[in-house]
């Protein structure tokens, strides 16, 4: 991986050699964090600093925790932010049944839908190194359920 600047620190950018595997794990890291937060405290939760925003329970959306409207809000086009590139909503994307491009006005197109945690996890392999790779592997283990739905989703984070 090349050196990056300390804006890019630790994860560099988009275009280094391994921004694919790390675009995954953080970004799956991000949503197991955040659902997990969410699931033991609910409307507990403090508010969320993340991509240039702040997020608090029902807010920007209503029945939302903070961390859930942090993983809803995110913007994989705010290119300020240097870690644009990595999916940080991605995965609640692919489970919750509301498309934030509709609600928000947001850059995400997410008309995907109820696919589970495990469905997401076991898509995962040591093969898959890029979201790509993840997106053919969940829709092969799924027969294609939402094939054109989540190559869209995917599309609106960049990939």
């Amino acid at each position: 991986m090349q050196a990056s600047s300390s804006a890019n620190s630790p994860y560099g950018t988009k275009t280094d050699g391994n921004s694919g595997i790390i675009a995954l794990g953080k970004g799956w890291a991000y949503y197991m964090g955040s659902h997990l937060t969410d699931q033991r405290y609910g409307s507990l939760c403090g508010e969320v600093g993340e991509n240039r925003s702040t997020y608090r329970n029902n807010s920007p959306l209503l029945n939302l925790s903070s961390q859930l409207n942090a993983l809803e809000g995110f913007n994989p086009s705010l290119t300020i932010d240097p870690f644009y590139w990595i999916p940080q909503g991605l995965f609640y994307d692919l489970k919750d049944t509301r498309n934030e491009t509709i609600l928000t006005g947001g850059s995400v197109d997410d008309a995907v839908s109820n696919y589970s945690n495990s469905q997401m996890f076991n898509a995962f392999g040591s093969s898959i190194t890029t979201l790509q790779g993840y997106r053919n592997n969940l829709l092969l283990l799924n027969s294609n359920n939402q094939a054109t739905q989540i190559n869209t989703l995917l599309s609106s984070y960049g990939y």
